[in-house]
């Protein structure tokens, strides 16, 4: 049987690599298996939104079911731009803008102020789990 989730809207500009760090950093125990464009290599990528889809296999449910409620937070695109930045060696000068070690250390939806940097797409990174 497979345990996987499909990984939708992340940010064409974070690479697999930083998507597979982030989840082994912050998911704990889940090591990502296998990690493939979906639905094929060339229908992953939405160019209009910048946007890309993958799915990520991993070993066990309880695995996929980690990485499942990590995708979930409404600050994920933020924490996979900054993973995306600390894995490639840019410089982050504050100590807040580090990937958060733990999910307790996430913080909670606030709509009420437009994010600076986001994208304005209006679209969120969606996950389904498999």
């Amino acid at each position: 049987m497979s345990h996987s989730i499909i990984v939708s809207n992340v940010p064409e500009d974070v690479s697999d690599g930083s998507v597979d760090r982030f989840i082994r950093e912050m998911a704990g125990d889940a090591a990502v298996v296998h990690m493939q464009p979906f639905p094929d290599q060339y229908h992953y990528v939405n160019d209009s939104n910048g946007t890309k889809t993958m799915q990520v296999f991993f070993a066990t449910a309880s695995e996929a079911h980690s990485a499942n409620l990590l995708f979930q937070s409404p600050h994920i695109e933020e924490d996979l731009e900054r993973a995306q930045q600390s894995f490639h060696g840019s410089s982050i000068s504050n100590s807040d803008a580090s990937v958060p070690r733990t999910m307790s250390k996430m913080d909670t939806w606030v709509e009420e102020t437009p994010n600076e940097g986001v994208r304005t797409t209006k679209r969120r990174i969606s996950v389904t789990m498999i």
